[in-house]
């Protein structure tokens, strides 16, 4: 039972001992003290797997601090050899920090090996989940008949031309969709179903190990027939973005598009190729510069839209003319 008095709390436990009804109180100073103690119950069968990889960049204080509050059973960080202090302040707030072979799917297959909990939760250091956020994905996970609960997604930054596009493109992605064509993070799983019917195929795709992992894991997802739901909850998206930043990160994309096709495009229909081939110009040249147009507060990002889909091309391209002159 729990008794309010002068704003503090008295939190009553009833224990039974040798057929004894025994009422023990416990003197608890805040409110704080038992949401947090509320929160260790809910989510004592929720592990949090972070795969980091030179993470400096971004406020990992701030990343780890929200994860510590929604009080998981276990935070375990699989880090790809950083270099520049992440691993540090990952050993601040967890002693389950291994470093191990970089990529995605590797450090998740790694760390979820060690998870002993029915739960887990995959996410970058790029999203942050508030407190109590893992009880609502929870929640919402046991309330739905799916394979895994993706939270949306916040921008924290929106301080120059590509942070602000960046955010219009999220909302995008996200608006009116219960569904999910192309699950990324933060999501939450039954640990042994996303083990044994994602991640143990994942790791033996080389493409999964460099570029595409978001898209092979959309892929297997779509072939066995499962459900990815979006919850109406939000992480916040911990992500500084410049135009140098950008450009870097968006020709990388492009490079795995290419990879990606180059992989299945043997087990394609023509139909399927020329989707795999079109999906950039159809998105970020027509589909979402058409919404902006349709609302013009948002008529900002169609550069925005229409550089994403250069970077990327130019990616894709590049890597064609450097696969062509290396088999020369």
């Amino acid at each position: 039972m729990i008794l309010l008095d002068n704003c503090c709390i008295y939190l009553g436990a009833i224990i039974f001992k040798n057929n004894d009804l025994i009422i023990n109180f416990s003197f608890i100073k805040t409110i704080d003290q038992v949401l947090k103690y509320v929160m260790s119950i809910l989510n004592s069968d929720v592990t949090i797997i972070v795969s980091t990889l030179n993470d400096m960049h971004r406020d990992l204080d701030f990343f780890f601090l929200n994860l510590v509050k929604n009080e998981p059973a276990e935070i375990i960080v699989a880090d790809g050899g950083s270099k520049d202090g992440t691993i540090d302040i990952a050993k601040k707030y967890t002693n389950s920090v291994y470093v191990v072979s970089p990529g995605m799917a590797t450090q998740h297959y790694f760390a979820l090996k060690k998870v002993k909990t029915k739960y887990v939760i995959c996410l970058s250091t790029k999203n942050v989940l508030p407190s109590g956020l893992v009880s609502l994905l929870k929640k919402d996970f046991e309330s739905n008949d799916c394979f895994a609960i993706l939270a949306k997604q916040n921008c924290r930054y929106e301080r120059n031309f590509i942070e602000k596009g960046k955010k219009i493109m999220i909302e995008f992605l996200q608006e009116g969709k219960k569904n999910i064509d192309v699950p990324t993070d933060p999501c939450f799983y039954n640990t042994e179903k996303y083990l044994n019917n994602i991640v143990e195929e994942l790791v033996s795709s080389h493409n999964a190990q460099n570029y595409a992992v978001d898209t092979i894991k959309a892929d297997l997802i779509k072939e066995k027939n499962l459900k990815v739901l979006y919850s109406q909850h939000y992480s916040i998206l911990n992500e500084k973005l410049n135009f140098k930043k950008y450009v870097k990160k968006t020709i990388f994309y492009g490079q795995g598009d290419l990879s990606y096709y180059l992989e299945n495009k043997n087990r394609w229909t023509n139909y399927r190729k020329i989707l795999s081939l079109t999906h950039v110009l159809r998105r970020y040249i027509v589909v979402f510069p058409l919404k902006c147009i349709l609302r013009p507060r948002y008529f900002i990002a169609i550069p925005f839209f229409w550089l994403t889909a250069t970077l990327r091309y130019y990616g894709f391209f590049k890597s064609i003319l450097k696969k062509n002159n290396t088999s020369k």
